[in-house]
């Protein structure tokens, strides 16, 4: 039998006839409303020019500040004085040229030619002729030097270059500065003990955590006919449906509870059991009772199952009546499970890429007329995406995971893990002399970069997640293990760099669609959350960064629920991680349509 999930530390709980079940509560606040609600805005074929000019004018005091810290005797120039100006600092926006990006221009080339003009895969954009020019309010200068990797950047970073122009007219880059890890709000962790026993008057050593779902993928198969069809859910669901998977850490056979309903209900049985206290052991009774929050992170919905001329007749006004009933039905699963959920314990859904929502960011909450039980409850918050929001005095800040994958396709990772970097050296004398002499050397350095430690008691958990040791692990060799390792620090570093680039989604609107605001930029991160969120991630993974003016940000990556069968759990008085799982054999997705 594989061991249970890891967890950060023990937990203290009163045990035996002392113990009471009494939900745990904390204060709640989203502030979704300022920056991510588009209310005054309408689309008026306005351009994104003035998403990055606003982003280049929110960012450069932070930067210019840093610079002159760092490099007072170097002048700051713009792009078109730099000749006058030998070596000097020019603070500006990165834009990356690259060959494998996809181009509608190279989009129609194929259509109108027999051979591609270049040949795209389904991963990587990355090449090894991109180059990167730094553009500002009045030009633009390409960036060369052996300090400066394209492949590790991406388009839409705001940075200082300490450097000189060569003969060629281009911007030889001597160091790189980033505007690093914003300012952050105290952490109340010195007063932890009387906020969990003034919440908690009934049991004051109760822990009090927020759940973190994504991926559930609900949906129903269906036939030919594209009616619904009761056939049982896939192996992970039916394991999340069986009563008592979470305490024995296995599957059986069988279909579970809820299997003859199909595969909404059986993914959506474990964690509203679990939510509403239906449990089956003490330990998941105390867990089910500390959690105050349950967040679910997007793609909650799977339309996977319905045949292809289906989705080629989704604008159509010529759906067939149960051809509509199957569209809906996935969304009709969401509103059930919701419904269900939020009856015991308050809820945040998100949309995502899966949902039927908006598609650029920030994507606007699901429409009420989409959840009809769902709305009618106060305990339900349909948030935006980007979510942010403040819970027991802690602050949150997260996505359903289109930036990360976005990131992830236009550099590569492994070039911005930590220990491989220069030292960081922090602005306004945060950084020590060793760390302004490595700076000086030449590199990359951070404003206000952060540093990464191990979770004490998770084993690092960046570099595996332990918690998924089961029959289909243990044939794997190194590599694999070595791999998914790789992933999960891939994805860690991508989330830190969004904290040191200060923004949320660099890569947007390049390659990432968002709505093209002309007064500012929402995505810019102005104060430093507590804990830094992105779900549907392929593993769970989670990093304790450390910024140089105290900062303390727990990085968590959330996986998909249809693939791992997992939540997180967060400790909100330690930041402590807890994870929660059904270990059973993978599957294989969802077979297509016979008509597709």
């Amino acid at each position: 039998m594989p061991s249970p999930a890891p967890s950060t530390g023990p937990t203290s709980v009163p045990a035996g006839d002392a113990y009471k079940r009494q939900r745990a509560t904390a204060e709640y606040s989203c502030q979704d409303d300022a920056p991510f609600i588009i209310t005054q805005h309408k689309y008026r074929s306005q351009q994104f020019a003035s998403l990055y000019f606003s982003r280049l004018a929110t960012l450069r005091p932070v930067l210019l500040a840093a610079a002159r810290e760092k490099w007072p005797h170097l002048p700051v120039s713009s792009v078109l004085d730099l000749a006058d100006k030998g070596e000097c600092v020019v603070v500006g926006t990165l834009y990356k040229h690259m060959k494998l990006k996809p181009s509608i221009l190279q989009d129609y080339g194929r259509e109108r030619s027999s051979a591609p003009l270049v040949a795209v895969g389904g991963g990587s954009v990355v090449g090894a002729d991109d180059t990167v020019v730094l553009e500002d309010e009045r030009g633009r200068v390409k960036l060369v030097g052996d300090v400066f990797v394209p492949a590790a950047w991406v388009t839409g970073v705001v940075v200082a270059v300490r450097g000189c122009e060569d003969s060629k007219g281009n911007f030889r880059a001597m160091e790189v500065l980033e505007p690093g890890m914003p300012w952050q709000d105290f952490f109340p962790t010195a007063a932890a003990a009387d906020t969990r026993a003034a919440a908690n008057q009934a049991n004051p050593s109760l822990p009090r955590y927020v759940a973190f779902l994504s991926g559930l993928h609900l949906s129903v198969p269906t036939t030919t006919a594209g009616a619904a069809a009761p056939s049982p859910p896939p192996a992970c669901w039916r394991a999340a449906a069986v009563p008592g998977a979470w305490r024995r850490g296995c599957c059986r056979g069988g279909r579970g509870r809820h299997g003859a309903r199909g595969d909404a209900a059986g993914r959506a049985h474990r964690p509203r059991a679990l939510g509403r206290g239906h449990v089956h052991s003490d330990e998941e009774e105390r867990l089910s009772a500390g959690i105050v929050r349950v967040v679910i992170a997007g793609d909650s919905c799977s339309f996977s199952h319905l045949p292809h001329s289906l989705h080629d007749t989704v604008n159509s006004t010529s759906l067939m009546h149960r051809d509509a009933r199957a569209m809906a039905a996935p969304v009709k699963a969401l509103d059930t499970f919701l419904a269900e959920l939020s009856a015991a314990v308050p809820v945040d859904v998100m949309p995502g890429e899966c949902d039927p929502a908006n598609y650029s960011l920030p994507q606007q909450p699901l429409h009420p007329c989409l959840l009809p039980l769902a709305s009618r409850r106060a305990s339900v918050i349909r948030a935006t995406n980007p979510h942010h929001f403040t819970l027991g005095g802690v602050r949150f800040l997260g996505t359903s995971g289109q930036n990360i994958h976005d990131m992830g396709r236009l550099c590569l990772a492994r070039l911005l893990r930590t220990p491989s970097r220069p030292a960081a050296a922090a602005a306004a004398g945060a950084a020590d002399a060793d760390a302004s002499a490595a700076g000086d050397a030449g590199g990359v350095s951070s404003s206000g970069g952060g540093k990464a430690e191990p979770m004490e008691g998770v084993e690092r958990q960046e570099e595996g997640s332990k918690g998924r040791e089961g029959s289909a692990e243990e044939g794997r060799g190194d590599e694999g293990e070595g791999r998914e390792a790789e992933e999960e620090a891939d994805v860690l570093e991508l989330m830190q760099r969004c904290l040191e680039w200060r923004h949320i989604a660099p890569s947007a609107p390049d390659t990432l669609g968002v709505y093209p605001f002309q007064l500012d930029d929402p995505f810019v991160l102005t104060t430093c959350p507590h804990v830094f969120f992105a779900g549907n991630q392929p593993r769970f993974a989670t990093r304790l960064v450390r910024g140089p003016q105290k900062q303390v940000v727990l990085l968590v990556a959330i996986p998909k629920f249809s693939e791992t069968c997992q939540a997180v759990l967060v400790d909100l008085d330690s930041l402590e991680c807890r994870v929660l799982s059904v270990a059973c054999p993978p599957f294989p997705p969802s077979s297509p349509s016979p008509s597709a």
